[in-house]
């Protein structure tokens, strides 16, 4: 059985009970090769005790404690990045990341890889891929995979120590492997998720009941919004759309948490919050529930209508239009990166991003809201095509990419 070691970012613990959409994929992996028993999987993992509770038989999680880097090892990475960085940089001026860059975290893994002798390595982030190179001079290039999971423009250096690319669409593979010259293998292989937690089966009186648990009536119409309130998901823009109707049939969902509520990180965006809640504590049709547990997440699928995705920036594909899909909501997105990739045509009304694009939301929502025609067809066509996006076949075609079993890619 062949030992594969996955190292994703370390924002959230795995498995994933903090959320975060690369670590609900992983554990996703983690939970179908329990079942499958394909190879045998280790994961470098965010400390946390309530993710130390979880016990598998086929995967072993190291749990990584940042605080735990020692002072010596502190003293050698800055003296390394003072001098023999800055040193390389002038060498090679056209390298993103000085030569080589060390620190504890890409040493740790090393000191994993080299205890559990891994036959395949991934990274799952690109935060930290380039401090992976040790790893690659230890199981070879052909057994590296990178895992692109959002838009990054190519990287030379990066790519040439590290050409395998599994990336989650069309979009993001084209714009991270320009260089066809450079060797390697490069597949998509799109998301997958639990489409089964998101087929809702509660009954109408379910629903009314969850409905009333947030203030909602029976005929109010409820646009639903999932995912971090930041600029580039394009929150402002919706809330300035939002604020154009007119309509008090017409609800606002959304969930999640602005930046300074979830502590993730030290940046200011109070000026955007202080733009959002204005308009919200203005507007009593719109509904915040903060953060949810991803377990909760698909009852808000349930009590809504239609979903709207607005990301401002190059979407690489999230989670969240599968989960839609899969629930049966006609969406509205953006032409942002390969979101169109995953919902079609028939089962988005896909926007520009230009200078209309709030009145054309607004315009958009008011459509679906008058035509339930539309909305039923479109509901047909996001339920069958959901059905690609299953974790069960995103598992397969995950292995046997790494394995060496599916040479036509993963799509």
């Amino acid at each position: 059985m062949k030992k594969i070691l996955l190292i994703p970012s370390q924002s959230f613990p795995i498995p994933a009970v903090k959320g975060g959409a690369v670590e609900t994929l992983l554990t996703q992996l983690i939970e179908e090769n329990e079942k499958n028993k394909r190879a045998q999987l280790f994961v470098v993992s965010k400390d946390d005790e309530e993710a130390k509770k979880f016990k598998f038989d086929y995967s072993k999680i190291f749990y990584f404690n940042k605080k735990s880097s020692s002072f010596g090892f502190s003293v050698i990475c800055f003296f390394r990045k003072l001098i023999f960085n800055r040193l390389t940089r002038r060498i090679f001026k056209k390298a993103k990341y000085g030569f080589r860059e060390l620190n504890y975290f890409g040493y740790r893994c090393a000191k994993i890889a080299k205890k559990i002798k891994p036959d395949i390595v991934v990274s799952e982030s690109y935060d930290h891929v380039h401090r992976l190179w040790p790893l690659v001079k230890l199981v070879g290039k052909d057994n590296f995979y990178y895992h692109l999971h959002y838009t990054k423009q190519e990287v030379l250096d990066v790519r040439k120590m590290m050409p395998n690319t599994i990336a989650i669409s069309e979009f993001v593979l084209d714009n991270w492997a320009k260089d066809k010259t450079i060797g390697g293998r490069n597949v998509v292989l799109y998301n997958g998720i639990d489409l089964a937690s998101f087929d809702c089966k509660l009954s109408a009186d379910d629903i009314s009941l969850l409905r009333k648990s947030f203030s909602l009536n029976d005929s109010d119409f409820v646009v639903l919004f999932t995912g971090r309130l930041r600029p580039h998901k394009g929150v402002l823009e919706l809330l300035r759309a939002f604020n154009n109707i007119e309509s008090n049939d017409i609800k606002l969902i959304l969930a999640g948490d602005f930046l300074s509520e979830s502590k993730e990180h030290n940046i200011d965006e109070s000026e955007f919050e202080n733009k959002c809640l204005e308009i919200i504590s203005h507007n009593k049709n719109i509904i915040r529930t903060g953060n949810v547990d991803y377990k909760e997440i698909n009852k808000l699928y349930f009590l809504s209508d239609i979903q709207i995705i607005p990301s401002m920036w190059e979407e690489g594909a999230g989670l969240v239009a599968i989960e839609g899909m899969a629930s049966g909501l006609p969406l509205i997105i953006t032409n942002s990166g390969g979101m169109p990739e995953y919902t079609g045509k028939e089962c988005a009304i896909i926007l520009e991003r230009d200078s209309n694009l709030i009145n054309n939301i607004s315009e958009s929502i008011l459509k679906l809201y008058s035509n339930k025609e539309l909305r039923e067809k479109m509901s047909q066509a996001v339920r069958n095509r959901s059905k690609l996006f299953s974790k069960e076949h995103y598992y397969q075609q995950y292995m046997n990419i790494l394995l060496g079993e599916d040479e036509k890619g993963a799509k």
